[in-house]
């Protein structure tokens, strides 16, 4: 599948959530977003970084830097072959309710590999408690996140988790 979106060296800058990857209907045909990547982008947004969701395929964030959000920097809350590697997110939240990335549960397929998180009001990286399967949490700094760098609520028995501090 050759469609999709490439961003690279780019900025997003909103006041709502920067950028939301999800399912369409038009004219009762149903899309679902594939093969997007954010390379190098920088996203400064008042609610909310990035959101995947429903049947996204193959999203890709790598080398990205987020700031200033007033919630979490990227929600995946579905989808499949997730990556987030080697961004930056910079004080997601509200207190209780920010973190660098925020995974729901029974979401499964996605990594989330040498990225950094900074004054997150929960820790660097949370998977809430569900079915979540297939994934790695690799690498990651949370040193300067209150909660830590990583809650793992995931319940698959397929997941590498590893050298986050």
């Amino acid at each position: 599948d050759s469609q999709g979106i490439k961003l690279t060296n780019g900025q997003i800058i909103s006041v709502g959530t920067g950028l939301n990857v999800w399912d369409t209907v038009m004219n009762g045909v149903s899309s679902m977003p594939s093969n997007i990547t954010l390379s190098q982008v920088d996203s400064d947004s008042v609610n909310g970084g990035t959101a995947v969701n429903g049947s996204a395929r193959s999203f890709k964030m790598s080398q990205c830097q987020m700031t200033g959000s007033n919630m979490t920097g990227v929600h995946i809350c579905g989808g499949t072959d997730t990556t987030i590697d080697d961004c930056v997110v910079y004080a997601p939240g509200s207190p209780g309710t920010g973190y660098g990335v925020f995974v729901s549960g029974g979401v499964s397929h996605f990594s989330i590999r040498n990225n950094t998180f900074a004054a997150t009001t929960g820790p660097g990286v949370m998977v809430s408690a569900g079915a979540s399967d297939y994934y790695t949490i690799t690498g990651n700094d949370g040193s300067r996140c209150p909660g830590g760098v990583l809650v793992d609520g995931g319940t698959g028995s397929h997941k590498v988790i590893g050298d986050n501090f």
